[in-house]
């Protein structure tokens, strides 16, 4: 019983979250920070039934591809695996989310990140471009990159009418898409990297929301 009720209150959160823009997504996790918990125990239980988790090939692409040092920021961080696996290898990982775990997340609305220009080498989004402004949070990680500095993508394949228009609207902030995977049936995989100094923050609040990932009832 215990399972169905955590399961239908995880549907709820999540089918909220994504149909919200991040402003009031903070302040809703921020009244009821138990709300945070509660949704990242039911995220953790549908991982469990995945092929694959998206995290774990960003962590392993970033141990092969990018040198120390390094600065990542993880945006949308969960249970921030990136700083768990990597930290303790040298990189330094600054990893965000609605609610702060210390000692290693900090709360932040993805909109407006704690960082300065162009201080990260790589910003990571793993399935976290979930509110309905994620543009603008796409490029709030735009911003924090250095020139030719790498954005790491995965997100929900259903939730993606059009990659090619996906790619383009990343393209109107600044990025170039390096590589993309779309092998996988649940996720695609981009990186990207920045190829311009100023972000287009006004193109970005102008992206249509992508659609909601809606977890079916069991």
């Amino acid at each position: 019983m215990q399972k169905k009720l955590d399961g239908a209150q995880f549907r709820y959160l999540n089918e909220k979250l994504y149909t919200m823009p991040g402003t009031e997504a903070l302040q809703m996790m921020q009244e009821k920070p138990e709300l945070f918990e509660l949704y990242h125990t039911g995220f953790r239980a549908q991982a469990e039934s995945w092929p694959m988790n998206p995290v774990d090939r960003i962590i392993a692409e970033i141990k092969e591809h990018i040198k120390l040092p390094a600065m990542i920021a993880d945006l949308g961080c969960g249970d921030a695996m990136v700083a768990q696996e990597l930290a303790p290898l040298g990189y330094t990982v600054r990893s965000f989310d609605l609610v702060a775990k210390p000692p290693l997340v900090e709360a932040a609305d993805m909109a407006n990140v704690p960082l300065e220009d162009g201080v990260c080498d790589v910003v990571v989004f793993s399935l976290s471009l979930m509110n309905t402004n994620w543009g603008v949070g796409a490029a709030e990680g735009a911003r924090i990159l250095r020139k030719g500095g790498i954005m790491k993508i995965a997100e929900v394949v259903s939730r993606i009418d059009d990659v090619d228009a996906f790619i383009s609207a990343l393209e109107q902030i600044g990025m170039s898409v390096m590589t993309k995977d779309t092998s996988n049936p649940m996720f695609i995989m981009l990186t990207l990297r920045k190829k311009a100094l100023k972000v287009n923050k006004d193109a970005a609040a102008r992206f249509q929301p992508l659609k909601p990932c809606i977890y079916k009832r069991r």
